[in-house]
């Protein structure tokens, strides 16, 4: 009875643990809703010292990080939550939120798309890209423009390399 009774016990802390993490998730989510991510930080770490492996917890950690404008720590939980679990579509769309953040346009994009890819339906992520698409052909555009305008002279180049456009 008596390895039973202290495996019961092991099991029951093993559950509260458990419980726990999620308790402090929620909070931490909670904050998050109400647009206070610095309170919801210490919530989503404490979830994480008591479950290492909760990657819901490390991809809310880093959308908060993201809310805060702490942009290559947010790509860093994120990016260790996807690991753990690549099927999270809301992972994958904070992910390029943050990557459009830090301008790596191309990842982003990724991150968008496999986003749509396991819910195709998930507009947040369909919009995201949208934006994202329409912001990447205007920067194409505008250097275009450049180019012209600087084929015709209409741009010079001032000796620290700033250019600058002249007006007609």
């Amino acid at each position: 009875y008596g390895d039973h009774r202290d495996l019961h016990l092991s099991l029951r802390r093993q559950r509260q643990m458990c419980i726990r993490d999620r308790v402090y998730n929620l909070i931490g989510i909670c904050y998050v809703n109400q647009q206070n991510p610095k309170e919801a930080v210490p919530y989503f770490r404490t979830a994480l010292r008591l479950n290492k492996q909760y990657s819901e917890a490390k991809a809310n950690l880093g959308s908060a990080l993201l809310m805060m404008g702490k942009v290559d720590d947010a790509i860093l939980q994120l990016e260790e939550s996807l690991k753990e679990n690549p099927k999270n579509a809301i992972g994958w769309n904070s992910l390029g939120n943050a990557l459009s953040q830090n301008t790596q346009l191309k990842q982003a994009q990724t991150a968008f798309e496999q986003a749509i890819n396991l819910a195709p339906k998930y507009l947040n992520a369909i919009n995201s890209l949208g934006v994202l698409l329409n912001n990447m052909d205007e920067a194409r555009s505008l250097c275009r423009t450049m180019r012209k305008r600087q084929q015709k002279g209409l741009v010079r180049t001032t000796s620290d390399g700033v250019r600058v456009w002249r007006i007609k």
